[in-house]
């Protein structure tokens, strides 16, 4: 890398102890007439604000010029920011210049400086990082047992919290329950209350219901027995009298409803 203050005469001597001798030569150096002019830091890609929950990655990322290729420098709330193994990581390629936090916490709130600098001056782009805390599910309302008769319309009703907001889905005897003519899931625009509905039951929508909520942190459970309600006996249909001739075979019917009615024969 030669400069114009390298220019003038070398000299070279070698000796032994048979004689000596010595050559010279005269350096000059002339100045590139393309030489590029001294240019402050500029950032032509600006830091941007970002929001984020915690155990999230997030990375900022500006771009710089200048010449010569400037010096940059990371601040986290104006104390200078060390790299911090499988935490925190600056990159740096081409002007582009990225801090990456590959799990936020609450301490990584705050204000962000990239500091860029040479000999013509310096520069700086700032943004801020909120994080909020997130939160596992919790159910705020849990699904109910409930006992109904077929053909009645089960509504099975939950609500949720957590950060982020979590999603519910339901399932029957382990299977997911998902939506058709008879079936609708359904919540409101935050995702809080969630509402499974089945219309005219039969005897097959009976069992064991799950709610189950997620997010990015983890998963809660709501469970309920859905079981046919009891009803009391009623004989529909009596038994009508009737007259047979010795050895015929006969057949005395009745109609009975009610839930599971046990039925007992007398004679006499």
């Amino acid at each position: 890398d030669v400069r114009p203050e390298d220019a003038g005469k070398y000299t070279v001597i070698v000796e032994n102890t048979a004689g000596q001798d010595r050559c010279e030569a005269t350096l000059t150096v002339v100045e590139t007439l393309d030489k590029v002019p001294d240019r402050a830091p500029e950032f032509i890609v600006q830091l941007q604000d970002k929001s984020t929950m915690t155990n999230e990655k997030v990375t900022f990322e500006c771009k710089v010029v200048g010449e010569p290729r400037p010096e940059v420098i990371w601040y986290h709330e104006n104390k200078v920011l060390e790299e911090h193994a499988r935490e925190v990581f600056i990159e740096s390629e081409d002007g582009i210049e990225r801090l990456v936090i590959t799990s936020t916490q609450v301490k990584h709130e705050g204000k962000y400086s990239c500091v860029a600098q040479n000999v013509a001056g310096t520069s700086r782009t700032e943004a801020t990082l909120k994080v909020e805390e997130s939160l596992a599910p919790t159910f705020t309302k849990w699904l109910t047992d409930q006992s109904i008769s077929v053909g009645e319309q089960l509504i099975l009703f939950c609500a949720v919290k957590g950060i982020p907001q979590p999603t519910v889905e339901f399932y029957r005897e382990n299977v997911r329950v998902t939506s058709s003519t008879r079936v609708s899931v359904e919540h409101d625009i935050t995702n809080t209350y969630w509402r499974l509905m089945i219309k005219e039951t039969s005897k097959e929508d009976f069992g064991s219901y799950r709610a189950v909520a997620k997010n990015t942190v983890g998963a809660a459970i709501s469970s309920a027995k859905i079981s046919p309600k009891m009803t009391a006996p009623i004989i529909e249909q009596e038994l009508k009298r009737i007259e047979v001739v010795e050895k015929e075979e006969i057949r005395l019917e009745t109609k009975i409803t009610g839930t599971q009615p046990a039925v007992t024969w007398f004679r006499d």
